[in-house]
């Protein structure tokens, strides 16, 4: 049966859209202070800017604040078991107008009449050429990744994540209890299941759900929750057209960030255009927008974040590297290989604050604080409501083996890095004065400049391995573990952890 939405949809869909952006847009204003956005987006005063400079960057800083707000507030509420669009929509009219008062006092809005030079550059930006270029891309990426029901031909099954969302969107919680499954006695798991439940770890029981507690029943939604929050929010909005609809909605901003972000580091915009050219026709793009399990919020917050950061170096405003911290230590929420991204942002952060990464106008303390604060919330929510797909994944990747048969091995190894680094200072002395006493004719180094290449040394190895470890070893698994059943009339199996099982 099809949907077709009433008035009531509409109206519902008009709010949230009304809160989302005002939201975003306060904490976009919030972050770059007392600057008018045309001294942000490098546009003088008083000239007419180009479009997307003016208008769609802005508009686009506005909706990845957004999304980050309401992130916040939908695993927030979800963690607290009052999951329900009232009380989302009741935080975003909170937080608006607790933005707002401290926007207008401080002083960096205020409620004047516009200005001739401000109608001048808002209100009549500059035409070019390549904006009709970047309309060509939005529209040939509505048509690229619109075609949703094409996810049956991929031969993966959507099921878990539709089944998440919908679930979600009737439950109050990430924690709730299933009659079905209270007093599963061992006769009732032997009939349903094809293992016991002491013999598996954390057992997908239902489709997209673990069953934590036999007696009671309870559950929590398997993978990470924060894209299935979103899809059970597109869900209550607009039914299963939304749910499959929402992948493609991040794709479209996929392509507006890869611009913006071409503008920003290139300082070109035909770079930008080119290279969302290209991701709009690349086939495994299309294919992940396409497939609504794919975790595509991911590509977002990570694109968003790198946009961010380069806008807080370049325009050295502290309030956008906290949100870049932010989205980065919140991507965790979403994809755990995000991990990956959150350790070359921290060695960024480090070489910029040693001073080898050159010329840096950033800020390092508040993109480290956001950082910190996204990171360590992620951290806490594994903890409480997403361990058993983390340790199901640790599990799988032969981790928790590992550190039971080595732990002391890597003890000994954690307490020898702290002694070289507790030591560092009196070893440079010692390797000073035996220079002096060996090779008199040699000058004394720098001690300062030694230990920056030390450090930049040590950090580029480690990240290194740990990319080389992610991308191209792959994990000793049993080999009835790693066979994949082909599909009917074929018969036979395939190894298939070389292609899927990345970390």
């Amino acid at each position: 049966m099809d949907y077709v939405p009433g008035w009531k949809d509409y109206l519902l869909l008009f709010q949230f859209a009304g809160l989302f952006g005002f939201s975003g847009w306060l904490t976009y204003r919030l972050a770059v202070g007392r600057l008018q956005d045309q001294a942000i987006w490098g546009a003088p005063t008083g000239t007419r800017a180009d479009l997307f400079r003016s208008l769609i960057s802005p508009l686009l800083l506005s909706t990845v604040c957004g999304l980050i707000v309401t992130s916040c507030f939908l695993i927030l509420s979800a963690q607290r078991g009052v999951l329900r669009i009232r009380y989302l929509f009741l935080l975003l009219a909170v937080y608006s107008l607790v933005c707002l008062a401290c926007l207008l006092k401080s002083g960096a809005l205020r409620w004047r009449l516009p200005t001739r030079e401000w109608l001048a550059v808002r209100c009549r930006p500059q035409f070019q050429w390549s904006d009709l270029w970047l309309a060509g891309i939005l529209l040939l990426g509505l048509f690229t990744f619109g075609k949703t029901a094409e996810y049956i031909a991929s031969q993966r099954d959507p099921g878990e994540h539709a089944n998440i969302a919908v679930r979600l969107a009737q439950e109050q919680g990430l924690r709730f209890s299933d009659p079905d499954f209270q007093d599963f006695d061992e006769d009732r798991q032997k009939l349903f299941l094809p293992v016991l439940l002491e013999d598996a770890l954390f057992l997908e029981v239902v489709p997209g759900f673990s069953l934590l507690d036999a007696e009671t029943g309870e559950m929590v939604p398997q993978y990470l929750h924060l894209f299935p929050l979103w899809l059970s929010l597109a869900f209550k909005l607009w039914r299963f057209d939304g749910l499959f609809g929402f992948n493609v909605l991040l794709g479209l901003l996929s392509l507006l960030l890869v611009v913006a972000l071409g503008i920003e580091i290139f300082r070109s915009k035909t770079v930008g255009l080119v290279a969302s050219s290209l991701l709009c026709l690349n086939l495994g793009q299309i294919w992940l927008v396409r497939s609504p399990f794919s975790e595509t919020l991911a590509q977002v917050l990570l694109l968003g974040g790198v946009w961010m950061l380069a806008l807080a170096d370049s325009r050295r405003k502290g309030g956008l590297g906290f949100l870049a911290g932010m989205v980065f230590g919140l991507s965790l929420l979403v994809r755990i290989d995000s991990v990956l991204a959150i350790l070359a942002v921290s060695m960024f952060l480090i070489l910029a604050r040693s001073g080898l990464a050159g010329r840096v106008g950033l800020a390092v303390r508040p993109v480290a604080a956001g950082l910190a604060i996204g990171l360590a919330y992620s951290l806490a929510h594994f903890a409480l409501f997403a361990y058993p797909y983390v340790l199901s994944i640790l599990h799988n990747q032969g981790v928790l083996s590992f550190l039971a048969r080595r732990w002391g091995w890597l003890l000994a190894l954690a307490l020898l890095a702290t002694a070289l680094l507790v030591s560092s200072k009196r070893l440079m002395r010692l390797m000073r004065a035996w220079q002096a006493r060996r090779f008199p004719e040699l000058k004394t180094p720098n001690d300062r400049l030694t230990r920056r290449r030390i450090v930049f040394v040590s950090l580029s190895a480690l990240v290194i391995l740990v990319f080389v470890y992610g991308y191209f070893l792959r994990p000793m698994m049993a080999t009835e573990a790693n066979l994949l059943p082909l599909a009917p009339p074929h018969q036979g199996a395939i190894p298939y952890y070389d292609e899927l099982n990345l970390v």
